[in-house]
């Protein structure tokens, strides 16, 4: 793909971190994220901002060893990507870009309740759980 340009999303893999992927420029500061091997070859504790196939704004941004890039920062149009809102959720509350209000409570009660259920036979980080138990006292 000629067009492909190089940008990076944040990911949490135990930590904040950057990904290297590729994306389609689609408008001004607009890209299109391709599928990518690095989607598909990550453990599954690893959490996406974005995801293949969403429309995002990126910005420029320096990075702690002082080189630079350009970020995604801004969805503008989700794509399709299996268990998307799920995954959305999860890193929203462990990055602390979630708000923590009954709105929030709505938007992911599926969520909220899928990982609840499933706390004790897998794993999850502990900021998520925190996030839950005080998304729940908002009840």
């Amino acid at each position: 793909m000629s067009n492909s340009e190089k940008i990076f999303i944040e990911m949490i893999d135990g930590t904040s971190t950057f990904l290297r992927v590729n994306a389609q420029k689609v408008g001004e500061n607009e890209y299109k994220i391709e599928s990518n091997k690095e989607f598909e070859q990550l453990e599954s504790d690893c959490l996406f901002e974005f995801f293949p196939d969403d429309i995002i704004k990126v910005k420029e941004h320096t990075f702690t060893d002082g080189t630079t890039g350009k970020v995604a920062n801004e969805l503008i149009k989700s794509g399709e990507w299996s268990n998307r809102k799920l995954n959305e959720f999860m890193f929203k509350a462990i990055s602390g870009k979630l708000e923590l209000n009954k709105l929030t409570l709505k938007k992911y009660s599926d969520e909220i309740e899928k990982v609840w259920n499933e706390k004790n036979n897998r794993f999850f980080y502990p900021k998520l759980i925190e996030t839950i138990k005080t998304l729940k006292g908002i009840e």
